[in-house]
């Protein structure tokens, strides 16, 4: 008997088919702002009509400049709008404060979450807003199946 080949991250596992397939979204920036991830076209990423994606790993790099008074913000959530800051919040994180006054501080930081967020369907994107003046990167893994 043939074991079926699975595909998925962590515990998280589906039967590869032609129905199911893995995927990582990107998106990085150089200023504070709401945007929607991108597939591999570059293009801003929605789950076709049918479909839904389900995040499994967010990864985030941030850095910020000396005394940039950011906090190095991000939330992930799903609209309806590409960019768009409605939508539910899904995920949030709040990091620290880079406004020292006379101190000089600057931070580079990296996240690696392992997720489970089954919440954008067809029409949905998959959009960030940053707080970060320096440069920021997200990628998003997971699985694009039907619904």
């Amino acid at each position: 008997m043939v074991d079926p080949v699975t595909i998925g991250i962590g515990v998280n596992k589906w039967l590869k088919d032609g129905n199911t397939k893995l995927i990582t979204l990107a998106v990085g920036g150089n200023s504070a702002s709401y945007t929607a991830l991108k597939d591999s076209t570059n293009a801003d990423y929605t789950p076709a009509a049918g479909r839904k994606f389900i995040a499994l790993k967010v990864q985030v790099t941030m850095n910020e400049g000396v005394n940039s008074g950011n906090t190095g913000f991000f939330a992930i959530n799903n609209d309806t709008v590409a960019g768009g800051s409605g939508g539910t919040r899904l995920l949030e994180y709040r990091g620290y404060e880079q406004n020292t006054g006379s101190t000089a501080l600057a931070g580079f930081f990296q996240m690696d979450l392992d997720v489970f967020l089954e919440d954008w369907t067809a029409g949905e994107y998959v959009n960030i807003s940053y707080n970060s003046s320096n440069y920021w990167g997200v990628l998003i893994t997971g699985i694009e199946t039907t619904v």
